[in-house]
């Protein structure tokens, strides 16, 4: 009896020591996330990319290195390309404004670094999503930045334009790499925005954005008024694509109000046909009801 007595809270607090080593390790699963702040930008348009670390313990320094494609982006600051030497990465809150800083790139040869430290010798904790950094660039020709993040176990020279262009590196106080899931691959159109029927149907190629971007590029485009349309279109429509892309209601009304504007672009014969049927049956009710009334 009296062993049984003794089984069961011994047994109690084993099963407490398991519970809690298995809370501590779920919550040591160190994350980040990049994330643009567009993904269809029109050319002299403007974004910025932001880098995100989630539940992370000890940590002391954090490095954040991007290579792109200098003929498509350029790293951009208050209203001008940055000339190299000049800090234009803005840190976010995850350290101090007292800790160290180390801010490069090369805006010729398509290269960014971004290092930052805690001023002193211990590591701190990060227990919900806070911006690291932010860089911003501004579009300057047609093209796609592809955000393929590198394994965190990578060096800086394994970066390629082709395999990989984000590295993100964590280390603790004791100058230890903190390990985290690789974030999702993302893809940013440069020059090539169709932004609310992108966001209404769904994808930059569903072939209802497709038909709007010919129509742009092959009639609206060839004149002075379609440059003006599209430039203030460009201008003002980011904003209400993303409140469309986040709302099933906006998103099923606006593919109602393209749909037919799509098809009369895509057959105009077919759909002016419709339109002149309408238009006669309309005329012969009216003439119908005038007689009526004689």
């Amino acid at each position: 009896m009296t062993i049984n007595k003794i089984r069961m809270p011994l047994f109690c607090c084993i099963l407490l020591v398991i519970l809690f080593s298995l809370h501590n390790d779920q919550a040591l699963a160190s994350s980040i996330s990049i994330e643009p702040s567009n993904i269809n930008i029109p050319v002299d348009g403007t974004f910025q990319i932001d880098v995100y670390i989630n539940e992370t313990e000890d940590l002391y320094g954090a490095s954040v290195d991007m290579i792109f494609d200098p003929n498509i982006v350029k790293v951009w600051s208050e209203n001008e390309i940055v000339a190299e030497g000049q800090n234009a990465i803005a840190a976010g809150t995850v350290f101090s404004t007292t800790d160290t800083i180390i801010n490069q790139f090369n805006n010729n040869d398509g290269y960014i670094s971004f290092v930052q430290l805690i001023s002193e010798q211990e590591g701190k904790s990060v227990k919900e999503k806070t911006l690291l950094c932010s860089i911003p660039f501004k579009v300057i020709n047609k093209g796609n930045v592809s955000i393929k993040p590198a394994p965190y176990t990578e060096q800086l020279s394994s970066l390629s334009l082709e395999d990989d262009t984000f590295l993100v590196h964590l280390s603790d106080s004791s100058g230890q790499p903190i390990n985290y899931d690789d974030p999702p691959d993302q893809e940013i159109m440069c020059g090539e925005a169709c932004f609310i029927a992108t966001a209404a149907y769904g994808s930059y190629l569903d072939p209802h954005v497709a038909t709007l971007r010919s129509f742009r590029d092959n009639v609206l485009l060839k004149t002075s008024f379609g440059k003006r349309f599209v430039s203030e279109y460009y201008q003002h429509s980011p904003p209400i694509a993303n409140a469309i892309s986040h709302n099933m209601v906006l998103k099923t009304l606006t593919r109602m109000l393209l749909t037919p504007v799509v098809y009369g672009i895509a057959f105009p014969v077919w759909w002016l046909t419709i339109l002149m049927v309408i238009s006669i049956l309309a005329m012969i009710k009216i003439i119908i009801a005038r007689m009526g009334d004689i």
